[in-house]
């Protein structure tokens, strides 16, 4: 089976960390980089060229739907994961209207990652939230 080559993008450093380590668990994946802001990322994808994205959506600087459409634009072939804290329909609309491939909430990484990975990989778009008002 091919190696997914997999990017994470987080302005927390302990949440970056602990993306990661729920990442490397997953079979036949690689974590060829990380990033702590949008921008930063953007530098960094055009050389390492992942499978997948995985970002947070709130950040500074560059957040994590300005980085969604632009990877929409320059790089389609990469498939585009979400973490998210907070669970608004409004933010969760936003990320489907410009093509996210999955969203996962922060609370439940450790049990959905795989999940919305799997899910981006085989070409289906998962919500692994409840949303809220």
């Amino acid at each position: 089976m091919k190696l997914t080559k997999i990017f994470i993008v987080d302005d927390l450093e302990t949440t970056l960390y602990g993306l990661a380590k729920c990442i490397e668990k997953i079979e036949h994946t690689k974590i060829i980089g990380m990033a702590k802001s949008g921008k930063e990322a953007l530098e960094l994808i055009r050389v390492c060229k992942p499978d997948i994205l995985v970002t947070d959506v709130e950040m500074p600087v560059m957040d994590g739907v300005e980085l969604l459409k632009i990877i929409r634009k320059d790089f389609v072939k990469i498939k585009v994961v979400a973490c998210c804290m907070y669970r608004r329909l409004w933010v969760i609309q936003n990320l489907l209207k410009n093509g996210i491939n999955g969203v996962v909430s922060k609370q439940s990484l450790k049990t959905d990652i795989s999940k919305a990975i799997d899910g981006a990989l085989s070409g289906q778009t998962s919500i692994l939230l409840i949303l809220m008002k």
